[in-house]
């Protein structure tokens, strides 16, 4: 699905002026701070990342929230289904606020970003990572085969031309390298609920819309094989509690539910978590891994 006719220039200004890249992390309170120490041993265990000292009750902890699918899904995205390779390479496109590679340089990846929109490269570029900051992958700026991972956190959806870069994105990999991309899911339970009020059609932000088929196709015509897609259940709440809100009242500001509408979404995320024991093809969101071949070189 695409929207038609694309947006100009100045309307794409303006839909991101306010968006929530814009804004720094904030330091994480004392219970957030165990929470995320509970994920950590969680991605020690899934994806052999380093070990960290932690009390048992927070390793118990991190396995009973990784018991619930929605909270797995997170703990797994929070660094994209990569595993452990110590001194990698990485790159994100659409980095935003570098919330995700700073996470991933914290366990041992080496981090770039790349990141059209100035204020949130800045603030990426403020907790020390590296940023280029515009929308081209050029060879002067990174080199043919040059890195190990590539990553897009609902990214591809708001590109031009996704087509032409992932073509670029294949050129950049090391051969072996691997792209993971978590995007909207168009066959998601949410969307056939909602129709033209599901929360990530996103108008006029989002230009492209994909289902495993179509984006792994697209994958396929850039070069990239051992290909794979599933669904996830980890913004189900947030997505169908906003979409409500969306047919209800026909806007929704960021992070404001009330609780009624909270509430409704997580009770939803179960009736989504059982429908895709029948059909696997319902969660919100769409994760396709693809590798570049390991004995062709660049493209």
């Amino acid at each position: 699905m695409w929207i038609d006719p694309v947006p100009g220039p100045n309307v794409l200004a303006r839909a991101y002026e306010t968006y929530f890249t814009h804004t720094a992390p904030r330091e994480p309170s004392p219970l957030r701070s165990l929470y995320l120490k509970a994920r950590h041993h969680y991605l020690c265990a899934r994806f052999s990342y380093p070990a960290r000292q932690c009390p048992w009750a927070l390793r118990l902890a991190g396995r009973m929230m990784a018991s619930l699918p929605h909270r797995r899904a997170a703990f797994d995205a929070s660094v994209l289904w990569l595993p452990s390779q110590p001194g990698g390479k990485v790159l994100e496109i659409g980095c935003g606020n570098g919330e995700l590679l700073a996470h991933l340089r914290s366990l041992g990846w080496t981090c770039r970003g790349v990141e059209p929109d100035a204020r949130s490269a800045a603030i990426a570029r403020a907790r020390g990572l590296d940023i280029i900051e515009g929308g081209a992958l050029t060879d002067n700026l990174i080199p043919p085969e040059s890195v190990d991972a590539i990553v897009m956190s609902h990214a591809i959806e708001h590109l031009n031309d996704p087509g032409e870069v992932l073509r670029r994105c294949h050129r950049i990999l090391r051969p072996g390298g691997r792209i993971v991309m978590l995007t909207p899911n168009l066959r998601s339970f949410g969307h056939r609920r909602f129709g033209r009020n599901w929360l990530h059609l996103d108008p006029p932000r989002h230009l492209y819309l994909f289902t495993g088929l179509s984006l792994g196709r697209l994958a396929k015509a850039a070069g990239f094989d051992s290909i794979d897609s599933f669904t996830v259940l980890r913004d189900a709440n947030w997505t169908l509690g906003a979409s409500k809100r969306l047919r209800e009242g026909g806007h929704y500001a960021v992070g404001r539910l009330p609780l009624r509408l909270k509430a409704f979404g997580l009770l939803m995320t179960y009736v989504e978590c059982l429908l895709m024991q029948f059909d696997a093809s319902l969660g919100e969101e769409l994760v396709v891994r693809a590798r570049k071949s390991a004995v062709q070189g660049t493209r």
